[in-house]
């Protein structure tokens, strides 16, 4: 299988599992009763997530795509990749999706969140971002 078939397809299925998580989550909140507010309420936050993680995935997917094709090598951009940097990569990305779940609850909420202190959160911030700049750059592979 050629490598930009085997990314397409993995893409694909990071596509179809966020989806399923987001009709789910959509579903439950729809069918959820009682309470006050309604949680229907929060279907649009929900929808919301959604979208930005496909976002997320799609922009993943190209910086990846990228860095196959500046990969040394026969010039199909086929590497392997030790277990433990595929390891690297993998926290490193869930430490990314920290920090953009960090500035999206600021957003949101319009206050500092989950920090309260201008300076933590910023402190915080800053690792996440160095964070997301080592995900970049293995993705590039540089």
């Amino acid at each position: 299988m050629s490598e930009t078939r085997e990314s397409g397809k993995g893409k694909l299925i990071a596509h179809g599992v966020w989806g399923i998580i987001g009709f789910s989550s959509c579903l439950l909140l729809a069918l959820a009763g009682g309470g006050h507010p309604a949680p229907i309420i929060f279907v649009p936050v929900a929808a919301g997530a959604w979208a930005v993680g496909h976002g997320a995935i799609w922009i993943v997917g190209r910086i990846a795509a990228r860095g196959r094709r500046s990969a040394p090598g026969d010039g199909s951009g086929v590497m392997s990749w030790p277990p433990g940097l595929k390891l690297a990569l993998a926290l490193t990305g869930a430490a990314s999706a920290i920090g953009l779940i960090q500035v999206l609850g600021s957003v949101l909420m319009t206050e500092w969140y989950p920090f309260r202190l201008p300076a933590l959160w910023a402190t915080t911030m800053a690792i996440w971002i160095a964070h997301g700049a080592c995900f970049v750059g293995m993705l590039l592979r540089k």
